[in-house]
């Protein structure tokens, strides 16, 4: 049995109440298995594996309730329902966010600090995640499967796994661009590298969250200096950053993580990360999007899954998806393809997306709320549009998908 067939596979007989869950649960379970989560992946797992528990014991109380006189397990699992929406829901968030590691080919360093930090928040929002499908009260019904120490022993899995890819990633790079650098610069760059792998060590030990963030987020922004160096188009940038003035002072942040590493130099750690950052950005007057590969419409893109309600949350995260790897496919494309393909389909993908959000912005308020406005015909043809759009896109540049994607693509809302 695959791991996509573990996570979503239900003994018991499923109802439409659980349609939602179910469907949530097919979908993180595709990105996990398609390695397009590649960070907090052993915690991600687990909080799957309790969800698809807890909608198996969802199912078999409904089922339970039809044959019983009492309305126990009808409280029972209507209380769990909507929870657990919430959660699948929030994390999917995770799974629209650019994700760090797959920044192979980021040529803007705006988008390494905005990585870092998105990383630290998905990070924190998985933990939590998992913490609440085991603990929340609502949830005790269903015999706990993982203990507080499996939380935090995922996390820290998680941590040390990811911290090590960042390790090696930097030694390949700066390995395979050694003549990028001056004498002075790769003498440097081995410096940090030193320093990075006894920063690693000592993680490994560490029960300080907020220790292994500054030093994680760091080692993130040294990756984006070297890359943004090695793969700029922009010869202001790329003579900016591989200068030993701006390598050197990578090397004084990373030194000073890897000689105070405690909690007593935390607020220093931390002032001297924004102080970097700052340091990173200005006066560079960074390029459009267009500039750097980055379609203008994906930036808003990104932004706009969050304020969108069910029904159409669901057909929303499916056309992000698509989107997603149109946009990879595109700046990954050496000669660039024309561009119209991609910017078609982002353009109608924004304008679904935001018809869905203006009917999100509208406030519940208990029996006075029309459900009936959760959804329109005029939203709904613009999902079917811009589907059509993706994959003639798609199809223009000889793109394919998983098949599961393609099967839950909706023709209706």
């Amino acid at each position: 049995m695959s791991l996509y067939e573990h996570l979503t596979k239900l003994d018991n007989t499923t109802y439409p109440a659980t349609d939602v869950i179910k469907s949530l649960i097919e979908i993180l379970s595709q990105e996990l298995c398609a390695s397009n989560i590649r960070r907090g992946s052993h915690t991600f797992c687990a909080f799957i594996s309790r969800s698809r528990d807890l909608c198996d014991h969802i199912n078999s109380l409904i089922n339970k309730s039809i044959g019983e006189d009492g309305w126990t397990s009808y409280d029972e699992y209507t209380a769990m329902i909507e929870p657990l929406e919430t959660l699948l829901l929030s994390i999917s968030e995770v799974t629209d966010t650019s994700c760090v590691e797959i920044l192979t080919d980021t040529v803007d360093i705006s988008e390494w600090i905005e990585g870092a930090q998105l990383w630290s928040v998905d990070r924190q929002k998985i933990k939590d995640s998992l913490s609440s499908v085991r603990s929340e009260k609502v949830f005790q019904s269903l015999n706990q499967t993982v203990t507080s120490e499996d939380v935090v022993h995922a996390a820290k899995h998680d941590d040390n796994v990811f911290m090590d890819n960042l390790v090696r990633a930097l030694e390949r790079r700066v390995a395979a661009n050694r003549a990028m650098f001056s004498a002075d610069g790769h003498k440097q760059l081995s410096s940090i590298q030193r320093e990075l792998q006894a920063i690693r060590s000592k993680i490994q030990s560490c029960q300080s969250d907020e220790l292994v963030v500054i030093a994680i987020k760091s080692t993130i922004l040294v990756n984006g200096l070297t890359e943004v160096t090695i793969n700029t188009p922009v010869t202001r940038i790329r003579e900016r950053y591989r200068s030993p003035a701006v390598i050197s002072k990578a090397y004084e942040l990373i030194k000073y993580i890897s000689a105070n590493f405690d909690q007593s130099h935390l607020s220093e750690m931390q002032e001297k990360y924004s102080k970097f950052v700052l340091f990173l950005s200005e006066s560079l007057d960074q390029d459009s999007p267009e500039d750097i590969g980055m379609p203008e419409n994906f930036l808003k893109l990104r932004k706009l899954p969050g304020q969108i309600r069910p029904p159409y949350y669901l057909q929303t995260l499916i056309l992000v998806q698509y989107c997603n790897t149109l946009v990879k496919h595109y700046r990954a494309t050496k000669p660039k393809p024309s561009r119209k393909p991609v910017d078609d389909a982002l353009t109608d993908t924004l304008t679904a997306l935001q018809g869905a959000a203006k009917l999100g912005s509208q406030n519940l308020n208990g029996s006075s709320y029309d459900f009936g406005s959760m959804q329109s015909s005029e939203v709904t043809n613009t999902y079917q549009t811009a589907a059509t759009t993706i994959q003639s896109s798609c199809s223009s540049y000889k793109v394919r998908f998983p098949p599961i994607i393609f099967r839950m693509c909706p023709s209706s809302v």
